[in-house]
């Protein structure tokens, strides 16, 4: 038996392409891979000099794309497009997993399917996805030292504090303008 025969008997419940849901549940079997086309592209930051020359002195690593085309069932293709439709619509998070590795936090940003008489009785779908990166914002205080007002500085640690009214000398008031003699004269 041969090597390739082997492992597909071991992984017949499981393909090399396919998506997976956050329980870890490949779901959309009945949508199955035709090819699949990774991309993990990133952006060099580029700054031109004054000598004409373009100086580039670093990347940001951008979202990863993922283009899976796939042809539906012919038993089950309208049931298949409304779990898609519906996964595109709630904007679901999905792990894809090629021969070459595992994406996580797949969204389908896009769903183009092409109809042909020559498939009567299913449709083919270029699934796009792209990786959502996320992030948890945290919010720290700053301390007296790192702020230019001491007044900013966060009250967290300094307890129950009451609202005072300012003062009339905390009042900044304008000077009184002072009209030149040059401009007098020409006023008249």
């Amino acid at each position: 038996m041969s090597i390739i025969s082997n492992i597909t008997q071991r992984t017949s419940n499981a393909d090399f392409v396919g998506v997976w849901d956050q329980n870890w549940q490949q779901i959309f079997l009945d949508a199955r891979p035709i090819s699949v086309n990774v991309t993990e592209p990133s952006k060099n930051m580029e700054h031109p000099l004054e000598n004409g020359s373009v100086m580039t002195d670093h990347r940001v690593i951008l979202p990863v794309e993922i283009d899976l085309s796939v042809i539906l069932s012919p038993a089950t293709y309208n049931d298949m497009y409304d779990q898609l439709k519906k996964a595109y619509k709630d904007a679901t998070l999905f792990t894809i997993y090629t021969k070459t590795g595992g994406y996580d936090n797949m969204m389908i940003v896009d769903m183009p399917h092409s109809e042909d008489a020559a498939m009567w009785d299913t449709i083919t779908i270029a699934l796009k996805f792209k990786e959502c990166i996320l992030v948890e914002a945290t919010f720290e205080p700053l301390p007296a030292r790192k702020v230019e007002t001491k007044s900013n500085a966060s009250t967290k640690d300094r307890g129950q504090v009451n609202a005072t009214t300012p003062s009339a000398a905390a009042t900044p008031t304008a000077p009184p303008v002072e009209e030149s003699s040059a401009l007098a004269d020409f006023l008249g």
